[in-house]
Parts: C-alpha cells; structure tokens; sequence
C-alpha cells in the first residue's frame, strides 16, 4: 500500500524579487548621488566647471523639455530634416524641443531643475514606501493593519505624483519657457501631461490597502467568534 507524501508549502520568499528590485534601484541612485556630489565638490575646490551633471544640476544652461505644438510652443514647420532623410520620402515631425537659456537667472535655474529633481524625488520615495511595505509584511505579516497602513500611504504618494505634480512641474517649466519666449508661464498648465496609466495604479493600490484593513477587521471578528 503506498503512501502518498503531502505536498510541502515553497519556502520561497514572495517578498524576494520586490526587496531586491528596490534594493537595487535605490542602491544605484546613490552611487549616482555620491559621484556627483564628489565630482562637484573637487570641481569647486579647483575652481573648475563640474563635468558631471546629474537631473539638470550642475549645467550652466537652464533647459526643459517642451512640446511642440500645444501651449507650450508653437507649431513650427514639424521639425528640421535630418541627416539621410528624403523629404520626398518621408517627414520629421518634432513632438518635443529642448529649450535652453544661455544666461538664466537664479529662479529660472532652480525652476529647470524642479520637473527632473521632483519627479526624482517622488521615485524614490515610492520605493522607500515600498520598503516599508515590505519590511511591515516581514515583520506583522501580510494582513495586518501596519501593511494595509503602509500600503495607502504609497497610494496617496503615487496619487499626488498623478494628479498633482504634473501641474507643478508644468508651473516651473512654463517659468523657464517665459524667459525664452517671452510667453505666460500660465499656458504650460493647459498641457500638463497628467499621466492616466499612473492614476488607475494609484487607484488600485489604493484599493488594495482598504482591502487589506477590511480583511484584518473581518478576521479580527471571526477570531472574537471562535
């Protein structure tokens, strides 16, 4: 009579790959931090241009990214041809334009720096949340309140990167724009290029934290019960 062997639960960590992607994201934004800082501080020690730039920082010139076409700039003639392009054959049409002032200001530099520094910004603090996620799972468990706390907190920044941020960042664009054009910052708002596919994540990941705390009251309740 044989004798069926039960079947073992993997012991694998499901939390693996997702520590490990983070861990590696957040480990290259920090070489990438500390060679600039290093390069930038021996370039001011002798007096020199830094030659590393990192997010726009450490450029002379103050540049953003336009788009052609919409508020940002006006339509032009779709782009200048480019090296082995027939024009009888084909057309370039230019979507984007790098706009860059030769002698900016103080506001106009800092403003060039806000769409790469804050979108940055809010990159790294998403995978810091989650970390934290995953360190809460670990440490109560996957469905337990501290997670299901942790994970709207991840929605809410993710929400903000969505539907806030956008109109930050076009706000400080439109800033550099206006001393180039001579334009109203106020037209870069009418684009802001709100991005949709980051606003439904953000609604599901909201969700799944009220999931999460609703699963930890029902099983609080059932756990009262027997």
């Amino acid at each position: 009579m044989s004798h069926s062997t039960p079947v073992q639960p993997s012991r694998r960590d499901p939390l693996g790959p997702l520590d490990a992607l983070t861990t590696a994201a957040l480990s290259l934004f920090a070489v990438a931090l500390l060679a600039f800082v290093t390069f930038s501080t021996v370039a001011v020690v002798r007096g020199v241009d830094s030659p590393v730039t990192l997010m726009g920082l450490g450029q002379s010139e103050a540049c953003v990214e336009a788009e052609v076409g919409r508020a940002d700039l006006p339509a032009g003639d779709g782009g200048r041809p480019v090296v082995d392009i027939d024009r009888g054959e084909a057309e370039v049409f230019a979507e984007t334009a790098s706009v860059c002032l030769n002698d900016p200001n103080g506001a106009e530099v800092a403003a060039a720096a806000v769409p790469t520094v804050g979108t940055t910004a809010l990159a790294v603090g998403a995978l810091v949340l989650v970390r934290r996620v995953i360190r809460r799972a670990r440490r109560h468990g996957a469905f337990t309140l501290p997670v299901a706390a942790a994970v709207r907190h991840l929605a809410w920044l993710l929400l903000v990167q969505a539907l806030v941020w956008p109109f930050v960042s076009a706000a400080a664009r439109g800033t550099v724009l206006d001393g180039a054009t001579g334009g109203d910052w106020h037209a870069s708002l009418l684009s802001p290029g709100l991005n949709w596919l980051l606003v439904i994540v953000a609604v599901g990941v909201l969700t799944v934290g009220r999931v999460l705390r609703l699963s930890v009251a029902l099983q609080d309740e059932v756990d009262h019960l027997v």
